[in-house]
């Protein structure tokens, strides 16, 4: 965001935030995307941890992340806030306990379109004929590289039957 275009916005920014002692959360009380407070500014939105870290810190570089060490998306301090890369963020997440993907697989896992049964039944309906990856694919509502994937042991690994 250019400089000119920070200078402009602290009045509406800080009026959407419930700004605390100076080491607890700063609430953002405005407008949330996916539990990330964020203010429109000349019809595009921007996340308010990020305007939070331009005006106390100046301009985020290029490809870098503000991240959360409170793990608070509604919050603004910049006590809490950090750069890091995409890799640092998913660590961070994931040395808090918060990767929500480190410890689900298979049917625990909140994206799964497939039982433990109906892996077992494509790795056994490939692997005795008569049907291409492609008509399973259609079967199962999934994609062709997702049953490829099962079929080869690459996808529900932990499920060893039918290999």
């Amino acid at each position: 965001m250019g400089k000119a275009l920070v200078e402009t916005m602290p009045s509406r920014f800080w009026a959407k935030v419930g700004r605390g002692e100076d080491d607890s959360c700063w609430e953002w009380r405005g407008a949330t995307v996916v539990g990330y407070g964020v203010l429109n500014i000349s019809g595009k939105l921007h996340y308010a941890h990020r305007l939070s870290w331009e005006i106390h810190m100046g301009a985020i570089p290029n490809g870098l992340y503000v991240c959360h060490s409170c793990d608070n998306r509604r919050c603004v301090n910049p006590r809490h806030l950090f750069l890091g890369s995409l890799a640092d963020n998913m660590a961070d997440m994931a040395k808090k306990g918060r990767a929500f993907w480190k410890n689900k697989r298979g049917e625990a896992h909140n994206c799964s379109r497939l039982k433990e049964e109906d892996v077992v039944a494509i790795r056994k309906s490939y692997r005795k004929g008569g049907i291409t990856q492609k008509e399973l694919s259609v079967q199962y509502g999934i994609s062709h590289g997702y049953v490829s994937n099962i079929v080869l042991g690459r996808a529900w690994s932990h499920i060893k039957e039918g290999l």
